[in-house]
């Protein structure tokens, strides 16, 4: 009698343990278009053995656990790509409003005025009696400044906008995070939760 209840037994682990893979096969079917989720795998171990006279005998075969189907280095690979191509796009996004002011300046760019104001500069320093000369320079001087009040104005706006960007950054941020941390928290009790402390939260 107690071999036919072990035969049962082996038995009804079978089932049980493949009524599992079952499961988790319909929960990856479910999910199959859910943003972020991670196909999952039902792991195999065969049961621990019965020792006989005549031998060790097997009793067939557990459901070990869950596993989510997840490569560590694709998915960090992922995320620090992520993150330098954001962080690449933020730079040209400021780089490219930077170059918006100076080409503010028009045909009379910064180069430019320098070179027409140190040239009145050296026409002056070869006729210092000249008027003409002397109103020149001050004129060059008065478009030169004006053209450095532009930039920094101009620069000045920019980097108001990329604060105010960084502080709307950080707010998102910090939400973020608290979410992360609910996550994290509800990781660890539900893989807590259970006697052998092995379960793998792979839904949170």
């Amino acid at each position: 009698m107690a071999g036919l209840f072990d035969a049962l037994g082996v038995g009804a682990r079978a089932l049980i343990a493949n009524q599992g893979a079952i499961r988790t096969t319909g929960h990856n079917i479910s999910n199959a278009n859910v943003e972020g989720y991670s196909r999952q795998r039902a792991v195999m171990q065969a049961a621990f053995p019965e020792d006989l006279t005549v031998g060790i005998l097997g009793r067939g075969v557990n459901l070990a656990s869950i596993e989510r189907l997840t490569d560590e280095f694709i998915n960090s690979s992922l995320r620090q790509g992520a993150s330098n191509l954001k962080s690449l796009d933020v730079q040209q996004t400021a780089l490219n409003q930077a170059q918006g002011v100076y080409r503010a300046l028009g045909d009379g760019d910064l180069a430019s005025q320098l070179t027409k104001f140190f040239q009145s500069l050296d026409n002056l320093a070869q006729r210092p009696e000249d008027m003409a000369v002397r109103r020149s320079v001050v004129e060059q001087a008065k478009t030169l400044s004006e053209s450095f009040k532009s930039l920094r104005s101009g620069l000045n706006d920019i980097r108001k906008n990329l604060s105010s960007s960084v502080s709307v950054s950080v707010g998102t941020i910090n939400g973020l995070t608290a979410e992360i941390a609910k996550l994290n928290k509800q990781i660890v009790e539900s893989e807590h939760a259970s006697a052998s402390g092995s379960r793998n939260a792979n839904d949170l």
